[in-house]
């Protein structure tokens, strides 16, 4: 398990995508250092709040919307072309992240802009 956990850690650290996990309640609970560089905020500042610290109400509810489809439905998102009025474009992949007895416990997303 400490293997696992270093390994996604150095994942995390070291990716070139802003990476993010909430949990059940759209809360940040993980976030790497390029999602800090992206959205100009500390850790401190972002994580146990929702999509609603960062965007406009209208596109905080479009994110938290597809965060609750996949807690429901447990199927992955993929968004080549997702507009944002603080981003601009950007690539988007979110996927379920899953318990020991199979129960969808977050969501977990990377994002690219180009």
């Amino acid at each position: 398990m400490k293997d696992k956990l270093a390994l996604l850690e150095a994942l995390f650290d070291n990716s070139k995508y802003f990476m993010w996990i909430k949990n059940e309640k759209g809360e940040y609970i993980v976030i790497n250092d390029e999602f800090l560089k992206n959205f100009k905020k500390t850790r401190d500042e972002i994580i146990g709040k929702d999509d609603y610290f960062l965007f406009s109400k209208a596109e905080a509810e479009v994110y938290i919307n597809q965060d609750k489809e996949i807690l429901k439905t447990g199927e992955v998102l993929f968004i080549k072309d997702e507009p944002s009025e603080l981003l601009g474009k950007h690539v988007v992949f979110k996927v379920p992240i899953y318990d020991k007895e199979g129960k969808i416990i977050a969501t977990m997303g990377l994002s690219k802009l180009y």
